[in-house]
């Protein structure tokens, strides 16, 4: 089940912004803290090495891997899997989409 959740405390989020980790990735690594999340799915491959290094007990995983993950256990149809990492790969920049076109393959 996937629920919605609010960030609490903001400064606390913004005060501990990385070079490559936004406020808004920080805001989400806050509330999987908060609220005892135990996995932060990004799509973000730069800041993925220093949110998985400042997350200690949270497991930092990229979107492409979920799918995957997915697909394996029939959730979701290879066309499926195909459609969602077209739409992630066309908002993503030239690095960003490099990866998702070879995660299809």
């Amino acid at each position: 089940m996937i629920s919605v959740r609010e960030v609490i405390s903001i400064s606390e989020t913004e005060s501990r912004v990385e070079p490559r980790v936004d406020a808004g990735e920080m805001g989400c690594l806050n509330l999987c803290r908060q609220e005892q999340i135990p996995i932060l799915i990004t799509d973000d491959w730069r800041a993925l090495p220093k949110l998985i290094e400042i997350s200690t007990s949270i497991n930092v995983v990229v979107s492409a891997f979920v799918i995957r993950a997915l697909l394996n256990r029939r959730v979701l149809t290879r066309d499926d899997a195909e459609t969602i990492l077209d739409r992630i790969a066309r908002n993503r920049d030239w690095l960003e989409s490099k990866i998702y076109e070879e995660s299809k393959k």
